[in-house]
């Protein structure tokens, strides 16, 4: 095992954890507006998930600011390449 592979794993955490949000952001639209034959079953499993989406966005939005306010403590090692990858992550949030 070489010693980049924790940084790797780690960097397709951060990637997976951006992607999830990404996830998140755009069922939500999809959770918050039923149909107007819609049973009220339906309604109710509907905004179920949408509170579950909602919950989960939140704290993913959190961890994400963690994961950047250490990477952002951390950047000045990481060189120019860093800062970029900083730049598009904040930009995502």
């Amino acid at each position: 095992m070489s010693d980049n592979e924790p940084a790797a794993e780690a960097h397709a955490l951060l990637e997976r954890l951006f992607a999830l949000l990404h996830d998140c952001r755009a069922v939500v639209p999809q959770l918050e507006a039923g149909a107007d034959s819609e049973s009220m079953n339906a309604q109710a499993e509907r905004l179920l998930y949408y509170a579950l989406v909602g919950a989960l966005e939140a704290g993913l939005v959190r961890t994400a600011e963690d994961a950047l306010t250490v990477l952002r403590q951390a950047s000045q090692p990481l060189g120019p390449m860093g800062a970029e990858w900083l730049k598009r992550q904040e930009r995502d949030l």
